[in-house]
């Protein structure tokens, strides 16, 4: 048997109109309107809704085909049911989600509930509640999924590669090097964060940005992430012309060559002042050391 699903809740506080709304009646959807009672209990009870066939030729198989239960374990349910609420609560705040739904890629995984505002958390509170994240929650998963593997338990070999994969990922997250990283347009060099160190003021659409690019073991689409979904967000160039910056504390507005993708790393600027607002650029730890012990800092 797979073990528990983990559901390491960080912090999670339902918002007033969830809990005024979980006490109203529901509104019918016009899916749920226009379906006969038969086939809403038929779907709540599990069965699976079948039509007959077609006759078939002669000599082939036809005819009906009798409806058969669908079960779904109790972990399948609550990891898809959490992938939903994550869905929906993406959709619901405008792709800038403030719980985000880690996983390691396998519905009888490890699973965290991380709330937004304290792994942005000022003072080096967010780093602390990554790392508590990371060797505490998941390190008590891999711990457990280590004795399973000893004891000789079903799945505890690709749950544990899983587990110890997502761990890899989150401390390059923690490490903050390229493409792991933080990028702040409108801050200079000198100010960009080193590591996980995010200021919460700067949004989510860019804080958000190591955790999409942070995969999963086992990944099979371009869009798959560490977050149980993917949020659609881009940090492509914005609108508008920035008014001139100094060369070395704004590179990127020195006519950064976009479609050069080697260029996206440790730009340092290029020879005209061009003021396009690109969002995807990267800069490696050493860079922006050297720019803060430039300024003093």
């Amino acid at each position: 048997m797979p073990g528990p699903v983990k559901l390491a809740l960080i912090s999670w506080t339902a918002p007033p109109s969830a809990r005024t709304a979980s006490k109203s009646t529901p509104i019918p959807t016009a899916s749920s309107a226009s379906r006969p009672p038969r086939a809403r209990r038929r779907r709540r009870s599990g069965w699976r809704r079948c039509s007959p066939r077609r006759s078939a030729p002669s000599g082939r198989r036809g005819g009906s085909r009798a409806c058969s239960p669908r079960p779904a374990s109790p972990a399948r349910r609550s990891t898809t049911g959490c992938a939903t609420a994550f869905e929906q609560h993406c959709a619901l705040f405008h792709q800038r989600p403030f719980v985000w739904h880690i996983w390691d890629g396998r519905r009888d995984g490890f699973h965290a509930l991380v709330n937004y505002h304290r792994l942005a958390a000022p003072g080096g509170a967010g780093e602390r509640t990554l790392e508590k994240l990371i060797y505490s929650y998941l390190g008590d998963w891999i711990t457990l999924q280590r004795n399973q593997q000893r004891t000789g338990t079903e799945g505890a070999d690709a749950r544990l590669a899983h587990a110890e994969h997502l761990r890899a990922e989150l401390e390059k997250i923690l490490e903050g090097e390229p493409p792991y990283d933080i990028f702040v347009r409108w801050k200079p060099l000198h100010q960009q964060p080193i590591g996980w160190e995010p200021d919460i003021n700067d949004g989510v659409r860019l804080n958000i940005r190591p955790f999409l690019t942070a995969r999963t073991l086992a990944n099979r689409s371009r869009s798959a992430s560490i977050l149980r979904f993917s949020p659609k967000i881009k940090w492509e160039k914005d609108r508008g012309k920035e008014p001139t910056r100094a060369k070395e504390d704004y590179p990127w507005f020195w006519s950064w060559p976009a479609d050069d993708p080697a260029a996206a790393t440790d730009f340092a600027g290029g020879a005209t002042f061009d003021g396009n607002r690109w969002n995807n650029l990267h800069y490696t730890r050493a860079f922006k050391q050297t720019a803060r012990e430039r300024k003093g800092r």
